[in-house]
């Protein structure tokens, strides 16, 4: 890759992946500290991940249009930020 650009976001969205990745196991020790049974923890999952489809449909949708993709992938980007930002570290 000659581009210093790309090989930054790859880099980036490569340890944004790598993060979200390590929330599966916090999210089961989550959940035992809540004593909650495994139909409401497979019911909470499916929950996340049928949104999360649906939202990847419509943005796909959208960035379609977009001529600029640098600009829908720093707008992704964005929205990782803030919903990371937005987690209620108690």
């Amino acid at each position: 890759m000659p581009n210093r650009s790309l090989k930054i976001l790859f880099l980036a969205n490569g340890i944004f992946s790598f993060a979200g990745s390590m929330l599966g196991p916090l999210f089961a020790v989550f959940v035992e500290r809540l004593d909650k049974n495994v139909l409401s923890v497979s019911l909470t999952w499916a929950a996340f991940m049928f949104s999360a489809s649906i939202f990847t449909y419509l943005i796909s949708l959208v960035g379609d249009r977009v001529k600029e993709k640098e600009y829908l992938l720093m707008a992704g980007f964005l929205v990782r930020a803030a919903g990371w930002g937005g987690v209620n570290h108690d």
